[in-house]
């Protein structure tokens, strides 16, 4: 057993990664997605349905159940108001190595911060906690600000 350094598609750097099914998925600075195989180390490139100006965020959700791809879209140009970007949420279709773009969530709420990206059911929060299903939480923004996103 030893390190070994792996060649990169990118030259951006890694950041994001989360373990799904047994392998590695990668988020880089430029906009990369790319799944790792842990026994071959092969990096394979996953993109997005149509590549967007976007910050991209790998969130699993379940044991093993599905892995979400969320895309804070970045403007063109104008003032960057982080309480105002659209989002597009994409699942991983593991067979066809794709994403799928979705319309919801399944009744979870995506939480994504510096920390790391989770999820959970809806209904496993506490009544009053003014979150419902299919919404994205995004905490720790810029000034350390915490941003709610709803379908």
């Amino acid at each position: 057993m030893r390190w070994v350094k792996l060649k990169k598609f990118s030259d951006a750097s890694y950041e994001d990664i989360v373990n799904f099914r047994g392998r590695f998925y990668v988020t880089t600075l430029n906009k990369d997605v790319f799944v790792i195989d842990p026994y071959s180390l092969d990096e394979i490139p996953l993109m997005p349905l149509q590549p967007l100006r976007s910050v991209k965020y790998l969130v699993p959700s379940g044991n093993d159940d599905e892995l979400f791809l969320v895309e804070k879209i970045l403007p063109s140009r104008g003032v960057l108001d982080f309480s105002r970007l659209a989002c597009r949420v994409s699942k991983l279709n593991d067979e066809a190595g794709t994403w799928v773009e979705v319309s919801d969530v399944g009744g979870r709420v995506l939480f994504i911060g510096y920390l790391g990206n989770v999820s959970c059911c809806a209904k496993e929060l506490p009544d009053g906690c003014g979150l419902s299903g299919d919404s994205l939480l995004f905490t720790g923004g810029p000034g350390n600000v915490t941003y709610f996103y709803k379908y």
